[in-house]
């Protein structure tokens, strides 16, 4: 489970998907494929919901605070 705040989380493979996810805004997807690690690339600051980011569909490399 991940905490509730503003992330930025770097992944690989790129099939860009735009569009809302719930309250988030403009977000750009890079979808996962099985044995991959998968990117999110956040064009404007956003406060990503938990069942947003603990979603079985993504797998996180790593997480940044935007400040």
């Amino acid at each position: 489970m991940v905490a509730c705040g503003r992330y930025l989380v770097q992944v690989e493979h790129r099939h860009t998907f735009t569009g809302d996810i719930g309250a988030i805004p403009m977000i750009s997807i890079w979808p996962k494929l099985k044995g991959c690690s998968l990117t999110i690339q956040i064009q404007s600051l956003l406060v990503l919901r938990p069942d947003f980011l603990s979603s079985g569909r993504f797998s996180f490399m790593e997480e940044r605070t935007f400040v």
